[in-house]
């Protein structure tokens, strides 16, 4: 029999009902039926079903003998009765839901487990309780984990919530544990200056990553054959959630859930990153409504999360739907319908999903480092405003990327072109796997303050990296809120942009002294930078002011080439949109890279593109993106903030829910450097159209629906 973990690896499809309810009210579950809710659940027709045992409110949903159970329940084990169901009638795969952390029954009961700021008021978000990981409730969770894994025949365990609430702790369990591991007390207020703070957040994030293990390890001294997985929050903020890599790498595999507020740019990246961190089929998770949870009842269409799906699904992991019971116990039939529709979906698609390897040429790189310790330079949302730039321009492209987390050589050779996005923070290792990477003929696309940093964000006086970029900092344009880049649209890195060659750079522009690098672009400044009493034009502020300072370097180092850009291009084309700067990131990576693209989608609409490879076998999926959309609209924050691009904070706004997505027809996939012997289209089972010539093959779908993907046959 194979294990429960070969088994998740072939498992697609999994679907969890949401129940965190409180039990003051006897009106609460008063219509609950266990029989629907199995029958719900195995409707779905998913591999694995996600059960809870225990809840934010710290609710038992099964009966071992202690702890409170749902009052609701009127004495019904769910767990167990699902067991019972699923094993007698099923092959599924059973995963038990735990919540960590947010716990309001400890919270009730221990006052001294909670999480206190400095005032010693309770840190709780909203209406949940956050418990301290720090305190013994670390020791109860165990316990109570090891009782559930005794006592019921469950295959695997969801460990959600478990991280720390956004602000510094001060309970006596992390004073005390800090002081005796650093001989200083905690910090006074969040500073990325002060050292002490900077070991605060090593602590907790230390904390954060030894509360699983403990708790897997635990599991694991019970049962052996399980799977045991957390919740993992990626591109968050500065580290003050506390969670970091090393936790996926202990994990079987990793859940990211993701809710449409922020945009569709999440749902690839954080799947890209996922399988990057995962040995093993890693889980991405939607709620089942249009923002949060708060916006029921209104659903999703069935086009927006065929979307969502597929694009996960195209990124080599798996789809996780949850959706809430309502308050009374029943069930929105539509929704769960919709889930069996698209989860029906996926399944005639997994045949042709995630075979082989990836095919992608281009890596960008995750630093954790710059995501956390950058900080104290650049707000949270700057950093991930050009990790998003990127990932946004490059799928509006159709160039197959992975993000990638580390730099060593088995990582790089993979891939022709390596790109960091204003990554400041570089250790010389690092640096010295990127210079060899350069030198033995790959590609390196830089921005801004890369290599700016040593690994806890304090800045250098020059780039670790200058010898590749070819050039040497000496300052930055300073107060300045924009400037002008000026390329030659002629040159490789300017061409098919305006005659003039302009582009604005909002924010601060490095200034660089070349040394083997070549200049592609030079600096414009305004006449003044605008002020309430001094300015140029009360409309505009156009440049004005040419200069031979270089705003863009094209080197050539060893074997490779590198083109670093002295702005914030990535944020800059996130914020605004301008389409020239996507055209000139598009002409620097192809003009590193050291052979052509092997896989080319030519369709003016949104396709999403990824490719993976056997040694026979070529399969290139599209995710269509072309949608329509209700109309955006926000007020009454900065630009940077735009929560339905990248996050942040809430405020006046509509948000760009999927209405339909629209077929695009007339595409053409461009490969290179395979022989190409035959193309079907899957999984409608169409066979394509190609021609060859000049060694190129191009194949032409006709009509691109959904999801699609051409099982191309080569050698």
């Amino acid at each position: 029999m194979s294990s429960v973990l070969e088994r998740m690896n072939e498992s697609y499809c999994r679907s969890y009902i949401s129940q965190h309810y409180e039990g003051w009210e006897t009106r609460i579950l008063e219509r609950y039926d266990i029989q629907n809710f199995i029958k719900t659940l195995d409707d779905q027709d998913a591999e694995a079903v996600i059960v809870t045992a225990r809840t934010f409110t710290g609710y038992w949903y099964t009966d071992l003998g202690f702890g409170k159970m749902m009052p609701g329940l009127n004495g019904v084990d769910q767990l167990q009765q699902s067991i019972d169901y699923f094993r007698k009638n099923t092959d599924k795969i059973i995963i038990a839901y735990f919540t960590a952390v947010y716990d309001k029954d400890q919270y009730d009961m221990h006052p001294d487990w909670r999480q206190v700021g400095k005032d010693g008021k309770p840190l709780s978000v909203g209406a949940e309780k956050v418990v301290c990981m720090n305190s013994p409730y670390r020791e109860y969770i165990k316990y109570m984990v090891r009782k559930l894994f005794e006592m019921r025949d469950i295959d695997g365990m969801l460990l959600d919530m478990a991280f720390f609430s956004d602000k510094i702790c001060y309970c006596e369990n992390c004073r005390r544990k800090f002081k005796a591991q650093y001989r200083s007390d905690i910090p006074e207020k969040e500073d990325f200056n002060d050292p002490v703070f900077r070991n605060y957040i090593r602590f907790r994030r230390k904390s954060n990553e030894t509360f699983i293990k403990e708790i897997f390890d635990e599991v694991r001294k019970v049962k052996d054959d399980v799977v045991l997985y957390p919740q993992y929050q990626l591109l968050k903020d500065r580290g003050m959630n506390s969670q970091n890599l090393e936790i996926a790498r202990f994990s079987d595999f990793i859940y990211s859930d993701i809710y449409w507020e922020h945009g569709y740019l999440p749902i690839s990246a954080i799947s890209k990153i996922c399988k990057t961190l995962c040995k093993n089929l890693p889980e991405i998770g939607f709620m089942t409504r249009p923002g949060t949870h708060n916006d029921a009842p209104n659903m999703k269409t069935l086009d927006q999360i065929r979307y969502e799906s597929f694009t996960v699904l195209a990124n080599a992991c798996a789809v996780h739907y949850h959706d809430i019971m309502w308050p009374d116990g029943t069930l929105q039939k539509e929704m769960w319908d919709r889930h069996r529709i698209v989860f029906n979906e996926i399944q005639k698609r997994v045949p042709w999903s995630n075979k082989g390897k990836s095919a992608a040429q281009v890596a960008v790189l995750y630093s954790e480092d710059t995501m956390v310790w950058y900080g104290r330079h650049s707000r949270t949302p700057d950093v991930k405003a050009h990790l998003y730039g990127i990932f946004r321009a490059l799928t509006e492209l159709k160039i197959d990327y992975n993000i990638i987390v580390d730099t060593n050589e088995k990582t790089l050779s993979k891939y022709d072109t390596l790109i960091l996005p204003n990554v400041a923070c570089l250790s010389e290792t690092e640096c010295d796997q990127i210079r060899s990477f350069v030198k033995d003929g790959g590609g390196l696309v830089a921005s801004g303050s890369t290599s700016l940093c040593d690994c806890e964000g304090s800045p250098l006086q020059n780039f670790r990296l200058s010898d590749v970029f070819g050039a040497s900092r000496i300052d930055d344009t300073g107060s300045y809120s924009r400037v002008f880049h000026k390329y030659d649209n002629t040159s490789e890195i300017g061409k098919n942009t305006s005659e003039d060659g302009m582009m604005t750079n909002w924010g601060v522009s490095q200034k660089v002294e070349l040394t083997t690098g070549k200049a592609a672009a030079t600096v414009v400044y305004p006449y003044t930078e605008p002020s309430d009493d001094r300015f140029i034009n009360s409309m505009a502020n156009p440049p004005a002011v040419y200069t031979d300072e270089t705003a863009c370097v094209v080197n050539d180092f060893g074997k490779g080439r590198c083109v670093y850009f002295c702005g914030e291009i990535e944020k800059n084309y996130l914020i605004t949109s301008f389409p020239e700067l996507k055209t000139i990131m598009h002409n620097a990576i192809v003009t590193t890279m050291r052979k052509e693209l092997k896989v080319e989608v030519v369709q003016d609409a949104l396709v999403e593109v990824t490719t993976f490879e056997t040694e026979d076998t070529l399969y290139v999926h599209m995710v269509n993106g072309q949608a329509n959309k209700g109309i955006s609209f926000s007020e009454g924050k900065p630009m940077l903030s735009r929560d339905h691009i990248f996050g942040g904070e809430s405020y006046i706004e509509t948000r760009e829910l999927i209405q339909k997505i629209i077929p695009t027809h007339n595409t053409k996939v461009r490969i290179s450097g395979y022989e190409v012997k035959d193309a079907v289209l899957q999984p409608r089972g169409e066979k394509l159209e190609f021609k060859v010539e000049d060694g190129i093959t191009e194949l032409f779908i006709p009509l691109l629906e959904y999801h699609d993907i051409a099982v191309i046959s080569v050698k």
